[in-house]
């Protein structure tokens, strides 16, 4: 059984390895004969041992270095609070926008991400996909993103339509007709991996909104799934300006794909 969400912008074995006694008749007894003996001659020369000399002492070898311990995690951010982190988690990825049902629950990417682009994407749209998808693939625990030319081995469509293509694809998606941007995605009921995905972009909007929804998209796909009031956050409610994780947001996603953090 399947579920789908939608989402808006803005938004071992081994193995052991396993005298007789004899007789004789005794023979006649004779005394037995004295050898003669002689007196030990002395060397003429004695010479005088001699004495090793004492090894000489290898110099003091030098202790290494105490290893330095790092003074904090690198999860830590200055100025930030451990419970500040565990709440910002619980808003964006135990939660989903635009409903309520599914909420409590943590979802994310447990397979290798495939994606297609189509569409009328730009040079910039790309270089800013590209650079967030290296950052992702050196993240620990995250499963991979690269591309591929057949959209039959995607499991990731991402699309670039104008406005009237973009609502009519997305309109069960959407919550009106202003959506820049949109996210579909896919998981198993019983583990809740997301296995298949779908993003849109609306290719009338100017650039530099286009590079904030870019990143955005992406981010919610990966398992953020809700938005917060930081205007500082790509998931941030109103507006879309911003085109940079912050170091929160970056936490956040550690977190998420972090091996022990199961769905």
């Amino acid at each position: 059984m399947l579920l789908v969400l939608s989402m808006l912008c803005a938004c071992g074995c081994g193995t052991v390895a396993t005298q007789p006694e004899t007789t004789q008749r005794p023979t006649t007894q004779t005394e037995p004969t004295v050898p003669e003996t002689t007196q030990p001659t002395q060397p003429e020369d004695p010479t005088e041992p001699s004495v090793p000399e004492e090894p000489t002492p290898p110099d003091d070898p030098t202790p290494p270095d105490d290893p330095v311990e790092p003074e904090h995690s690198e999860l830590y951010i200055e100025g930030v609070t451990q419970e500040q982190l565990q709440r910002y988690f619980e808003e964006v990825v135990l939660n989903i926008e635009y409903t309520s049902s599914q909420n409590g629950i943590l979802r994310k990417w447990t397979e290798p991400i495939a994606y297609r682009i189509a569409g009328e994407a730009t040079g910039e749209d790309r270089e800013v996909l590209e650079g967030l998808f290296a950052r992702l693939n050196q993240m620990p625990g995250f499963p991979g993103i690269y591309p591929v030319t057949e959209g039959q081995d995607a499991n990731l469509n991402i699309l670039f339509q104008n406005r009237e293509n973009f609502n009519l694809v997305f309109s069960h998606v959407v919550n009106g007709e202003n959506a820049e941007g949109a996210v579909e995605f896919w998981f198993y009921n019983a583990t809740h991996n997301i296995h298949q995905g779908t993003v849109g972009y609306r290719t009338d909007i100017d650039q530099t909104t286009r590079n904030s929804v870019l990143v955005e998209e992406i981010i919610n796909l990966l398992g953020i799934s809700d938005t917060v009031l930081r205007s500082d956050s790509i998931t941030y409610q109103y507006g879309s300006s911003v085109t940079e994780l912050s170091a929160e947001d970056w936490v956040i996603l550690k977190l998420l794909y972090d091996p022990q953090m199961e769905c």
